[in-house]
């Protein structure tokens, strides 16, 4: 797993170099390289997602997975803190 806020610029030589990006990026799917990504799965947040849409990206074991369902959000599926156990690859979540 590789944690960051937002996304990483896995198309440069040293994407944990690109702090900016790391920090303030929208798009992580634009800066995807699947080689070097490799097994591992890229977990971010910074971006509210629907609850349904963080659970179908769970579901389809996408790698790179955004677990922000905007906590702070008083709004139809949002508002939740969305937690991901690393152990047993389960995502709940808690309003």
């Amino acid at each position: 797993y590789i944690f960051v806020h937002v996304a990483l610029n896995m198309k440069i030589e040293d994407p944990f170099q690109d702090i900016k990006t790391m920090i303030w990026g929208r798009d992580s799917a634009d800066l995807m390289d699947a080689e070097w990504l490799g097994n591992r799965k890229l977990i971010h947040g910074h971006t509210p997602l629907e609850l349904k849409e963080i659970q179908a990206s769970h579901k389809m074991n996408d790698p790179i997975l955004n677990i922000d369902n905007g906590a702070f959000l008083e709004k139809k599926n949002y508002g939740s803190l969305c937690i991901l156990e690393l152990e047993n690859n389960v995502v709940s979540f808690i309003q």
